[in-house]
């Protein structure tokens, strides 16, 4: 028997049943919608993209939960949280409003988690405060990373040589997410902190373009 090959998606399928299988509602709030939030981005053309969306659920889940709880310092949205807010409800609040906007094609599914969510918050008044501090928190944590540099358009120029892209055969395909390099990091200022050092030198003579 041939073994089937093993793709990223299929791992991602996995990974997302096994969570499935242990019931979402014996999970807490940000393991409930790591799994949601999994789901609404397993699209091709690859993991980057889905990455840069997760980081920024958590993060706004994070940011929410903590401005309830104040056990650490902020990571980038720091909000007052009404009185009495339910920590379930601005969690679940904060990866809705994140997903809602980078991933709109799961529009309906995410309101349906939600309203699911919120359903389980007895208190009203703790819900409602939980879930406005939640969607002000996504809000913000969207709009920070609006600008990071991931839409940007950054062609390739055609070449030959050692160092230039060069399409293979038998697709022959261009070359993806080239802006890549240059989007604003999660956890330093500016991508010039990195210590990143020069290229190795080309083999056998060769000369860059």
């Amino acid at each position: 028997m041939t073994p089937m090959p093993v793709t990223p998606i299929r791992v991602l399928g996995a990974i997302v049943g096994v969570l499935l299988s242990v019931g979402l509602a014996a999970a807490d709030v940000v393991t409930e919608w790591n799994v949601h939030a999994i789901a609404a981005t397993a699209v091709l053309p690859n993991s980057i993209l889905q990455s840069r969306t997760l980081a920024i659920t958590h993060a706004a889940m994070s940011d929410a939960i903590n401005a309830i709880e104040r056990r650490y310092a902020p990571y980038a949205v720091d909000v007052t949280a009404p009185a009495g807010a339910s920590v379930d409800a601005a969690g679940a609040a904060a990866a809705h409003g994140v997903l809602v906007r980078l991933a709109p094609g799961h529009a309906a599914t995410l309101d349906a988690a939600l309203k699911s969510a919120l359903a389980r918050v007895a208190d009203e008044r703790a819900r409602e405060a939980g879930a406005s501090l939640g969607r002000q928190v996504a809000e913000q944590m969207v709009e920070r990373r609006a600008r990071d540099g991931s839409d940007a358009n950054v062609t390739v120029s055609d070449g030959t040589s050692v160092d230039r892209w060069v399409p293979t055969p038998p697709l022959s395909l261009a070359p993806i997410l080239t802006q890549w390099g240059g989007v604003t990091p999660f956890l330093v200022p500016n991508a010039a902190q990195l210590p990143v050092k020069d290229p190795p030198g080309l083999p056998h003579g060769g000369v860059r373009a």
